[in-house]
């Protein structure tokens, strides 16, 4: 009696268990909100929609290039995950990292340029004016807020890293200390549930 109960609980636990991905570090949407409206350029100046967002996995950051310790720790983080992709070289192909300036004043497509030289030319710098760079981080959950301190030149804004499919739909952010190897781990699970 005890083994037919023992069974019959397994079954029945398992037949109904959340499919869901148990990811690592990702705090994942409930639903995916589609990204709309961008209108933003390019580091070559070249127009970018939300449509330059499909069929890629893009990680994006938010930072300026006064700050550029901040903006380079997180591109190379991203980086890291592409290079951990790397047993999967499909879904390392369409990943790639994005860097939104919080500084479009100064941030301009040739700054951005020489920037991002150091990087994956798949990765991609974004300006725009204040108004669209500001509707783009509200979109994706980062507050951009400026020093109002004249001596001291600094732009605070959210550290987080967003995570977009290639449908252009904002899944979560990751937040806090992550790792690269946590987060290529939450891609390859997402990528691999939405392949099936």
């Amino acid at each position: 009696m005890g083994i037919a109960a023992f069974y019959g609980s397994y079954y029945l636990g398992n037949r109904y268990a959340s499919t869901a991905p148990v990811l690592l570090n990702l705090s994942k949407l409930e639903r995916p909100q589609a990204i709309t409206d961008l209108s933003l350029q390019d580091q070559y100046g070249n127009p970018f929609s939300e449509k330059g967002l499909q069929g890629h996995w893009s990680l994006i950051i938010f930072g300026y290039i006064k700050d550029a310790i901040s903006a380079h720790d997180g591109l190379s983080l991203i980086t890291q995950v592409k290079n951990r992709l790397a047993v999967h070289p499909e879904l390392q192909q369409k990943t790639r990292g994005i860097l939104v300036t919080a500084d479009p004043e100064i941030d301009r497509p040739e700054v951005l340029l020489k920037f991002m030289a150091r990087y994956s030319p798949d990765f991609l710098a974004l300006t725009g004016s204040t108004k669209e760079i500001r509707s783009t981080a509200r979109q994706l959950g980062v507050t951009i807020k400026h020093s109002p301190e004249a001596e001291s030149y600094r732009i605070d804004h959210s550290s987080s890293m967003a995570l977009i499919d290639p449908e252009a739909k904002l899944i979560g952010l990751f937040t806090g200390v992550v790792d690269a190897a946590s987060i290529a781990s939450d891609i390859q699970l997402l990528a691999l549930d939405k392949a099936e």
